[in-house]
């Protein structure tokens, strides 16, 4: 099936825009060129969606003639670009039969926005949350009739913005507002509010009206990331057993940001809790030395030596203890530069995981676009997936990660757990909005971080975008899946493409991605990681100033977390020399 855009002449910037956030998720659009003044006998092709912008219809038919015509076509409609205006109204008013009989301006902004809590097979996630406030200077309203068959499925400032209307040959969907979010603009901070009427109700009806042919998330993951503490039964205000049974009482996982500098520095009691206890609690890396910004150099040799050092220490963690750290970066300060990310794809780490979106000392400005994808590519051609503080992970915030297939990361620190209700909070949230939610391991989370659509041809295309990809084929009979990691441009480091971290698979790779195809049996899951070309980088030596450096460090740290902490008069005193004692 395809979207067809119908203009006269050169198309509207808002058609435009439709046409970019349509072909982003995997749909074919076409243009439909109509005369001004008159009606085409029929629509050029069966089995398809129009679009419908009034103020595109209005320069070729009245709107019951427009309507009548739209109606016949058999199409699945999706009217947007609507304008308080009575063109748009009568047009509504004409292809609903009454049952939407115009549209107004907003009655109350400060009502914000509400998503019907049963509209889930349209909405997903956004399904019964509510914010505020609406957009008035965007938004305006649908009025319904007093037995309309129209169902609203997302209200603003107290009307229906967003309504479906089954009819005899089509199913209709009516957005009442008079933007479409341009995915090339820059995000800004508020991304899950700020246009929230211009994007989440248009990708609702064109995945209602796709089904399977457009992308969508293929599993829901989360996971709680502390900084910092050693593997030790307390560290501040942390008591891991306490942990534990939070996690099993509340449903979570938890992940020990790991520093490896402290891969010896460890208790058996605490080492037999994580191992005991996989599904609830897992490590990954933290940095190295974990100093002020180490990964923010722009040096790749002094890079690459930091990465080899984490490496061996943590072999050495997974030697004497049997615990696994999973191949996934959290940065220290959340600092990393471009090469930082470089080098993480040289060494064949899996994913960055980071409450920052840009590299250290940079003005980057995300696009729209790169924040409705699972993670951010744009640094080195490697996956950085976002997260964010438990007080910051509100409904509207888990719900658009939720929906775009972005995992639900909370990042914390020890203090936290002095008063964890807050975190305990935002679990609940997640979990209310996303009862089948799987609780991972960064490793799982990232694999499984993945779109899917069925090709016309019945085969499966997968996107993935952390380096390994858990592939699952759950339905009967066998499968042919072809997976793909999207790349910004040409990467000429990819050397293999391994399954099960054992065999290589044939893979073609070009400007855009790299791909694999094969077949998966009922029930069959296949493990694919790319394999990256290993940079030969000179060995960087570090001073015994250096070393000295972060031994005082690394001990200050723990005593402001382990002692200070509970004094703060103290606790700020003891900020101020470590400052001074800064490692650059």
């Amino acid at each position: 099936m395809k979207l067809w855009v119908p203009i006269v002449g050169k198309p509207e910037p808002v058609d435009e825009r439709l046409i970019r956030l349509a072909n982003s998720i995997g749909i074919e659009t076409e243009w439909l060129q109509l005369q001004q003044g008159g009606l085409p006998p029929a629509l050029p092709i069966a089995d398809a969606s129009i679009a419908v912008n009034p103020s595109v219809w209005s320069r070729i038919a009245a709107p019951t003639a427009a309507a009548d015509w739209l109606r016949a076509s058999g199409a699945q409609l999706l009217v947007y670009a609507v304008h308080p205006q009575p063109y748009a109204s009568e047009l509504i008013k004409s292809m609903s039969s009454g049952h939407i009989s115009g549209v107004t301006g907003m009655p109350d902004p400060s009502l914000g926005y509400t998503v019907a809590s049963q509209s889930g097979e349209v909405c997903g996630p956004y399904a019964g949350v509510a914010f505020a406030p609406a957009n008035s200077a965007s938004d305006c309203v649908l009025t319904l009739s007093g037995r309309s068959a129209a169902r609203p499925l997302i209200s603003a400032g107290g009307g229906p913005l967003f309504a479906e209307l089954a009819a005899d040959k089509s199913r209709m969907f009516f957005i009442a507002s008079a933007e479409v979010t341009d995915l090339n603009a820059q995000a800004g901070d508020r991304w899950a509010t700020e246009f929230f009427s211009g994007l989440i109700p248009y990708v609702m009806a064109l995945r209602a009206i796709f089904g399977d042919s457009c992308w969508k998330p293929v599993a829901q993951h989360a996971a709680i990331v502390v900084d910092d503490p050693l593997l030790r039964p307390r560290y501040g205000f942390l008591d891991f057993e306490q942990l534990l049974r939070m996690a099993r009482e509340h449903n979570f996982h938890a992940v020990l940001a790991f520093i490896p500098y402290n891969f010896s520095r460890i208790a058996d009691s605490t080492v037999q809790i994580f191992r005991e206890n996989r599904d609830h609690l897992s490590l990954c890396f933290h940095g190295n030395d974990h100093t002020a910004a180490e990964f923010a150099s722009p040096a790749a040799s002094l890079l690459h030596t930091i990465l080899q050092t984490a490496e061996r220490r943590i072999e050495k963690l997974t030697a004497s203890t049997g615990l696994i750290c999973d191949r996934v970066m959290v940065f220290p300060q959340g600092r990393f530069s471009d090469e930082a990310m470089s080098a993480l794809r040289d060494r064949n780490f899996d994913a960055a995981v980071n409450t920052v979106t840009r590299p250290y000392g940079t003005a980057v400005d995300l696009s729209i676009g790169e924040l409705t994808l699972p993670a951010i590519v744009r640094y080195g051609g490697f996956p950085l997936f976002l997260r964010r503080s438990s007080v910051n992970t509100q409904m509207p915030e888990t719900a658009f990660c939720l929906f775009f297939g972005r995992p639900v990361f909370i990042v914390e620190h020890h203090d936290r757990f002095e008063r964890p209700q807050p975190l305990l909070d935002a679990v609940h949230r997640i979990n209310s909005l996303a009862p089948g939610i799987k609780w991972s391991p960064l490793s799982t989370a990232t694999a499984g971080a993945q779109l899917s659509r069925t090709r016309p041809d019945g085969s499966l295309e997968i996107r993935a975008w952390a380096r390994t990809a858990h592939v699952t084929h759950s339905a009967p009979g066998l499968q042919r899946c072809v997976v793909e990691w999207p790349l910004p441009e040409a990467d000429s480091t990819v050397i293999q493409v391994v399954r099960d971290g054992l065999d290589p698979v044939a893979f073609m790779a070009d400007s855009t991605a790299v791909r694999v195809s094969l077949d998966l049996a009922a029930g069959e899951t296949a493990r694919l990681s790319v394999v990256h070309r290993n940079a030969v980088m000179p060995h960087v030596a570090r001073s015994l100033r250096y070393s000295a450096r972060v031994f005082i460090r690394r001990r200050m740290s723990e005593t402001r977390d382990n002692l200070l902490s509970r004094n703060p008069t103290i606790l700020n005193a003891a900020k101020s020399v470590q400052r001074r004692l800064r490692i650059k």
